[in-house]
This record gives structure tokens, sequence and C-alpha cells, in this order.
């Protein structure tokens, strides 16, 4: 009779460190590819008030997703590779079926808040009534769902189930939107029906292609929770602090930057985030290599991908630096000009980005949290303040060079900790002094970094107007074989060729003027090139005399 039983054949599993970085690697570039096609077909055939409802919707989704997961898909990295496969299934149902619950909660606080308070908007127009709730809260889940179940495919080594999902739902979208479009639904209900439902489709699909077997006899969920709940924290709280910062940067940049300068900052960190993604997916590989075969594994291997990714980061440099322009030319020809010096300046922070993965790699395999948690937390506050000092004192391009000076500052304070990285294999050294090591250095940094911020701000402010004022010289529009320039008067030029002018409004409600730094900019270079007569304009209503009595000018 056992002849006659069809075995199913052995699942493929990664072997080493490269194969769940190449998986990774290829479901983030296939989901990013397919999504944008995705939107741009969208943004076509939608109204653009549908599409800026749903997408509301579907960002504050992907927020849940990522503060519901609890730190459980990471957990799962760590934890499975040493379980038998009936455990590893009852752990995995068991973290989905806990962030589901918690997912649902955090929605359906989210549906009643909005619904109370009133807000309005896209996000309260996407929760405006049951269907729309109920798609919120079905996305929600479906977020975390997702961010639990793509990384636990990592800790059963079995990445190219991570790849089957993204494609099963990036595909889906086109054929399902298509119908919805056929059928005349071309409002925001429907978007958020083709983005969440190929999302569960290939949550399904993904757990249908592991095929874990059935699970026995085992601890009860309370007690999984009582026991596993603590270490699944501390990848929690880690999490957060490394996700901090690529969340609280752009919020930095709204609250310091105008808004012209806050859009061409926004573009530019977009690309940049794409920039630093390859270099942190071999990382991420890593740990999950080091979660099967040991902290001692993990560190031979690192020797190797720590160069390769340091190199990756190098070329992904010169190729912003290279095909920069050419890329924003995309978004527009403005960006292409105002948008280039920004990503110029964020992206050689990839390479000290690309140790601290390899750092924090290496401090949860040896699982040393509160250690990592700490200097991250602490890198996280210099990084805002490095880029709040420098939005405020120079715009976007201080925001970006402060931002830059912060990580420069941190790779110098975390020198002695980072040697860990290439120090020849032995016994780890003690926590606590390493952690009051490398804490006492920072707090001495930070202390060192107001002033040196700030000095540092105030030689990139005067070395950029020096800039701005040499830009004086460059053409400016251009007829025929003629050329007019913003000259500085000269004895046999007595004045610019063109009249110029300095316009403080914005003609934007929320933010009607120019800040006071860059009209001071903009009249030095207008100075420089000539200009030397200074016009104001009232109005008639701040002028006109009262019934008795001369205007009073004073």
């Amino acid at each position: 009779m056992s002849g006659n039983v069809r075995e199913r054949p052995p699942a493929r599993t990664d072997a080493g460190v490269w194969a769940p970085f190449r998986s990774l690697l290829g479901a983030q570039a296939a989901s990013a590819l397919l999504g944008l096609v995705f939107w741009v077909t969208v943004a076509r055939l939608v109204p653009a008030h549908g599409v800026g409802v749903a997408t509301a919707a579907i960002s504050t989704q992907t927020l849940l997703g990522l503060f519901c997961s609890l730190g459980l898909g990471t957990f799962l990295v760590a934890e499975l590779p040493a379980q038998g496969a009936a455990r590893q299934r009852t752990l995995l149902l068991r973290s989905l079926l806990v962030s589901a619950a918690v997912a649902v909660v955090a929605a359906g606080v989210v549906v009643a808040a909005v619904g109370a308070s009133g807000i309005g908007g896209a996000l309260g127009e996407a929760l405006s009534d049951p269907a729309r709730a109920a798609a919120f809260v079905a996305g929600s889940v479906a977020a975390v769902w997702v961010a639990v179940l793509d990384e636990a495919v990592l800790g059963l080594r079995r990445s190219g189930v991570q790849v089957t999902r993204n494609l099963v739902a990036s595909l889906l979208r086109f054929p399902l939107a298509g119908l919805l479009l056929l059928a005349g639904s071309r409002d925001a209900l429907a978007l958020q029906v083709c983005w969440v439902l190929p999302l569960l489709v290939s949550v399904a699909v993904a757990w249908r292609v592991l095929r874990l077997p059935t699970a026995g006899e085992g601890p009860s969920l309370r007690a999984d929770i009582s026991r596993l709940h603590a270490p699944a924290l501390h990848h929690y709280r880690l999490n957060l602090a490394i996700a901090a910062c690529t969340q609280l940067v752009p919020v930095a940049a709204a609250l310091t930057l105008e808004t012209r300068e806050n859009a061409a900052f926004a573009i530019a960190w977009l690309l940049a985030t794409f920039a630093f993604l390859p270099p942190y997916l071999l990382a991420v590989s890593l740990f999950a290599h080091g979660a099967g075969e040991g902290p001692a594994a993990l560190r031979v291997t690192m020797r190797q991908t720590i160069v390769v990714a340091l190199g990756l980061s190098l070329v992904i440099c010169a190729g912003a630096w290279t095909l920069g322009r050419p890329v924003l030319s995309i978004f527009g020809g403005g960006y292409a000009d105002t948008s280039y010096v920004v990503l110029a300046l964020l992206v050689p922070a990839g390479a000290w980005m690309v140790v601290k993965d390899h750092l924090v790699a290496l401090w949860r395999s040896e699982k040393r949290f509160h250690l990592a948690t700490r200097l991250a937390s602490v890198a996280l506050m210099l990084e805002l303040a490095g880029a709040a000092g420098g939005g405020v004192l120079d715009g976007a391009r201080g925001l970006a060079v402060g931002w830059l000076a912060a990580m420069v500052l941190e790779a110098l304070l975390l020198a002695p900790v980072a040697r860990r990285l290439v120090r020849p294999v032995g016994p780890p050294r003690d926590e606590h002094d390493e952690r009051g090591r490398a804490t006492g250095t920072l707090v001495v940094g930070v202390l060192l970094a107001v002033a040196g911020l700030v000095v540092g701000a105030l030689l990139v402010t005067a070395i950029l107007r020096a800039v701005d004022s040499d830009e004086g010289d460059e053409p400016v529009a251009a007829s025929g074989a003629t050329t007019l320039r913003l000259c500085r008067p000269t004895a046999d030029r007595p004045g610019p060729l063109v009249d110029l002018g300095v316009t403080t409004s914005t003609g934007i409600a929320s933010s009607p003027h120019l800040r006071p730094l860059l009209v001071d900019r903009l009249v030095t270079s207008a100075a420089g090139a000539g200009a030397d007569v200074v016009s104001a304009t009232l109005s008639w209503s701040s002028l006109q005399p009262p019934a008795t009595g001369a205007v009073d000018f004073r």
C-alpha cells in the first residue's frame, strides 16, 4: 500500500544568506514596479477625488500594519528555525490570530475616533459609511498579516514564498480593477477593494504554498502568550526605534519647510529610501541566516555581507548622483532642479546605515535588545535634531545637511562599537559593560552635537548663500542669439538687463509667506545682480485716513 501513496516532494528551502536576499529584493522590486503601473493606470481611469480618498485609507492601513504587528514577524524569524514543522505551524497561526485581533481593535478605534470627532478630509470620507469602514478594517488585517507572514517565511527558510505572495497580490489587482471599472464602479470603495482583496488572497495562497503539517499537542494559546510575549516585545521596540526615522524625518520636514520646499524634499526622500532598501534587505537576510545557524556563523558571514552592502551602497550613491536629474524629471521639470541637490546630500548616508543595520542584526542574534534599542533611540533623537535644525536654518538643503551631519557624528561616536563587525570571532563581551561604554560615548557626543550641528549648519548656510550669489551670473532666459543674464553692475554695464523682483507671497492659504531666511537669500541674490530699488505694496484700507484728520505714514 505504501507504494501507492504519493508523497509530496520536500519544499525547497534557503541555503546561506544570498538566497533570501535575492528573494527579498525580487519581491520588493516586483511589488514596487507593478504597484507603480497599477496606480498610474488607476489615476488615468478614476477621478482624482476617488484616488485621494482611497490612498488615504490605504496609507493608514499600512501604518496600522506596522504598529499592530507587535514585532511578531521578526520574533518568528528568530524562533521558527529551532522548532519542528508542526510547532512552526502553531506559532505562525497564533501570531496571525493575535495580530489580526489587535488590528481589528486598532482599526475600530480609528473608525470610531474619526466618526466621533467629525474629522473631514480624505480619511474622514474614506470612513464615512459602513461599507468603507468595513473595507478599512479588512485592509488593516490584511496589512498586518502581510507584515507578519513576509518575515515569518524567512524563519522557515522559504523566502521564495514572499515572491509568490507579492506577485499574486500585484497581478490580481489588474483584472479585479478591470471588472469593477466595467461594472461602473469608479469610487474610492472600489479602489479599496482592488487593494485589500488581492492582499487577503495572496496570504491564503502563501499559506497553501507553505504546506505546513497539521499541529499536534502542544502548549495552549494562553501559555504561548505568557511565555513568548516578552521576546516579541523586545523585537517590537527595536523595530519601532529603527522604523521611526523614515517616518519622522518627513514629519520634521513638514514642520520646518515651506510648502514648495517640502514637496522637493518629499520627492528626494522617496527616491533616497528606495536607494537605502537593497543594503537593508541584505542585513535582514543576514539576521535570518544567523537565526538558523547561530551568532558565530552570522559573524563569519557578516564579513562578506558588509563589504557587499557597502559596495552596493556606493554604487547606488554614484547612480543617484549621475542619474538623479533624469529620474527626477519624471515628476516634473522643476523637481530635477529643486530635489536633485537634496537627493545628492541624502544618499551618502546609506554607507553608515549599512553599518547600523549590520550592528542591529548582530545584536538581535545575540539577544542584546536593550543595548540595540537604547542606541537606536538616541541615534533617532540625534538625527531628528540635525534634520530639524538644518531645516530651520536653510530649508530643504539644510535639512538634508543636518541629517547627514548627524549620521557622520553617529559614525564617529560609535566607531569603537562598530569595530565588532570586523573583530575576529570570539566570545561575546559582557552586555552591561558594552552598553555602558556605548551609552556613555553617546551622552558625551550628544552634548557636543548641539554646538557642532549649529556651527556646521551656519557654515553650510554661508557656503550655500555664496553659491547662490555666484549663480547670479547664470543665464535665465534665451531668445535666438540673445541671452539674458542676471549680471552684477560694472562700469560699462550699469545695471541688469532685466527687471528683478522678490515676491514673498506664496499664494497658498496654509503658508501665505516665504520664510524670512529664504526672503533674505533671494534679496541678497537680487542685490548682487544689480537691483537697488526697494518698493512696497500696501492696501488702501491700511492707509485710508480717518473721517477727520490727515494720513499718518509713521
